[in-house]
C-alpha cells in the first residue's frame, strides 16, 4: 500500500493553513508535474475556495521529501490588450515563448482535461494537466471566431466528441468576448463543461458559462412587480421541490442586502458555483430577479 504523507502550508491570500495528503512526487504522477529545471522540484496545483469565495490556485514547488520550497499564487491579467488591425492584412499571433505561461497540474484529483489555451488579448498561455509540450502533439485544435483564443486538446481518458468540441468552441468565443475572468472562475467553468460534456450545449448552458466567467462583476435587482408565490410554484412544477429552500434563502438574502453581489453569495455559500449560478438563472428566467451584468456581456 502506498504511503501517504501530509504537507502543510499557509495560503498568502486567505491566511488559512492547508493540509494536503498525497504520495511522493515520484509516485503520484497524476498530481505532480516535474519542473523543467535541474533542482529536482515538482509542481502541485492546490485548488481551494479562497478569501473571496472563489476558487484560487497556489502552485506549490515541492521537493522529493514532499516539503514545500516555494509557492506561486496564480493570478490572470485584469486587462486585455488592444489587438492592432490593418485592413486586409492579418496580424500575426504572439509566439507562445513570449507569453506569460501558467501551469495547472489538474482541475480535479481524478481524470480531467488535458489542454492548452493561448489567449492573445490577455497575452497568456495556460497548460492544464501533465502535458509535455516538447514530446506530445495535440489531437484537436479549436480557435475563436477572431482567432485570438486557441484551445488545443491532448489525449486523455475523457474522449473528444462532437459535443465536447461544441462546448470548447463556446468557451473559446466567450474568453474572446468577455472581460478578463479570474483563474478560479475559469476552473469552475472547465469543471462544468467536464460534467456536461456528453450533451450539446443549449442556450441556457451558454448563459450559465457566461455568468460563471463574469461572477466577480455581477449583482442583482429583485423585480418587485413579479408575483413571487406564483413564480415559485411554477419553478417547483418545472424543477421539483428540492431547490425551493435554496431559492428562498437567496431571496431572503437579497431582501436583507439588495446591493449584494454574486461574489458575496459565494463567500457565504458552500454550494458549487455552477449550481449557485444555475439557481440565479432560474430566478431570472421566471422574472423574479434581473442579473445585472457588465455592459460587455451580450446574452442571448
Amino acid at each position: 500500500m502506498e504511503n501517504r504523507v501530509e504537507t502543510r502550508y499557509t495560503c498568502s491570500q486567505c491566511k488559512r493553513t492547508r493540509a494536503l495528503h498525497f504520495g511522493s512526487p515520484e509516485q503520484d504522477t497524476m498530481a505532480f508535474i516535474p519542473k523543467n529545471n535541474p533542482n529536482g522540484l515538482f509542481i502541485y496545483s492546490d485548488i481551494h475556495r479562497c478569501k473571496d469565495g472563489f476558487l484560487a490556485i497556489n502552485n506549490l514547488h515541492i521537493d522529493a521529501n514532499s516539503s514545500v520550497r516555494t509557492i506561486d499564487f496564480l493570478k490572470l491579467p485584469s486587462e486585455k490588450k488592444v489587438k492592432p488591425s490593418v485592413v486586409g492584412i492579418p496580424v500575426p499571433s504572439e509566439p507562445v515563448s513570449l507569453m506569460k505561461s501558467y501551469r495547472i497540474t489538474g482541475i480535479r484529483s481524478d481524470q480531467s482535461f488535458r489542454l492548452t489555451i493561448k489567449d492573445d488579448l490577455l497575452d497568456i498561455f495556460l497548460i492544464i494537466g501533465d502535458i509535455q509540450l516538447d514530446d506530445e502533439q495535440a489531437e484537436y485544435q479549436i480557435k475563436s471566431n477572431n482567432d485570438t483564443v486557441e484551445i488545443k486538446y491532448y489525449h486523455s481518458d475523457l474522449q473528444f466528441t462532437d459535443n465536447l468540441e461544441d462546448w470548447l468552441i463556446e468557451l473559446a468565443n466567450l474568453l474572446e468576448l468577455l472581460p478578463p475572468t479570474k483563474v478560479g472562475l475559469f476552473i469552475d467553468t472547465l469543471r462544468y463543461i467536464e460534467k456536461l460534456r456528453k450533451i450539446p450545449p443549449a442556450p441556457f448552458h451558454i448563459d450559465l458559462l457566461k455568468t460563471i466567467l463574469s461572477s466577480h462583476k455581477i449583482f442583482f435587482d429583485v423585480n418587485q412587480d413579479t408575483e413571487l408565490e406564483s413564480a415559485l410554484n411554477t419553478i417547483e412544477e418545472m424543477y421539483g421541490s428540492d431547490i425551493i429552500q435554496s431559492l428562498n434563502k437567496i431571496l431572503e438574502a437579497l431582501q436583507t442586502n439588495p446591493e449584494a453581489t454574486l461574489q458575496e453569495f459565494t463567500q457565504a455559500n458552500d454550494e458549487d458555483l455552477s449550481h449557485l449560478v444555475y439557481l440565479f438563472l432560474i430566478l431570472e428566467q421566471e422574472n423574479v430577479i434581473t442579473i445585472v451584468r457588465p455592459d460587455e456581456i451580450k446574452f442571448t
